[in-house]
């Protein structure tokens, strides 16, 4: 017999970024559905992290709890979101998760100035870092200019170029970096950048 939706229940669908919280393609993500008044569990459903998504169809028209949990194969929870979806309304209800997965695609760099400087006689507090990945990002970090060694992570695998600005105290470009070589940052992995090289250029610094 076939079971046709209920146009008068509303459905819930929640969804997420696989390109960002699936590090692995046997991820998976289980979404537990909870009553509010009195608590309970109502349904559970596990997809594959890869599927971007999951949903509740003819979900009864009350107040929820959703809590959706992203674990690799055995199980260890690797981030989570809950949120209050209220379907008393009777409308379908739409949800974004965001895992808040700690990204394992990282790399580690130093830098330098040539012509003699340094971040004391340029008076440079800050250095900026742009990594660009061709058809995505940017994305920006910011360290101490005296920091030895900077070690971040992006939530991104794939092939990256980066380049770097040391910025005074008040906000100014004083030294600039010309693009790097293209390098690869893969999960699990440390992707050791070596050293940037930047230039004082003062007024005549290029814009980041």
């Amino acid at each position: 017999m076939r079971i046709y939706p209920d146009p008068e229940l509303p459905d819930v669908v929640i969804e997420w970024f696989p390109e960002i919280d699936c590090g692995e393609d046997t991820d998976r993500v289980v979404v537990s559905l909870f009553t509010v008044d009195p608590a309970a569990e109502v349904s559970e459903v596990e997809v594959p992290c890869q599927d971007a998504g999951a949903r509740f169809d003819d979900v009864a028209r009350l107040r929820y709890r959703l809590s959706a949990k992203l674990e690799d194969p055995s199980g260890a929870v690797l981030g989570g979101h809950d949120t209050d979806i209220d379907l008393r309304d009777g409308l379908n209800e739409r949800v974004t998760a965001f895992f808040d997965r700690s990204p394992a695609a990282k790399f580690s760099v130093s830098w330098s100035f040539d012509m003699g400087a340094s971040c004391k006689s340029l008076s440079a507090t800050t250095v900026l870092l742009r990594a660009t990945l061709p058809g995505g990002g940017p994305f920006f970090f910011d360290a101490p200019c005296d920091e030895p060694l900077f070690l971040n992570a992006i939530p991104l695998e794939g092939t990256f170029t980066i380049t770097a600005r040391a910025v005074a105290g008040g906000g100014a470009v004083v030294a600039a970096s010309p693009e790097s070589a293209p390098f690869t940052i893969t999960r699990n992995e440390i992707a050791d950048l070596g050293t940037i090289v930047m230039s004082p250029c003062g007024a005549a610094c290029p814009p980041f």
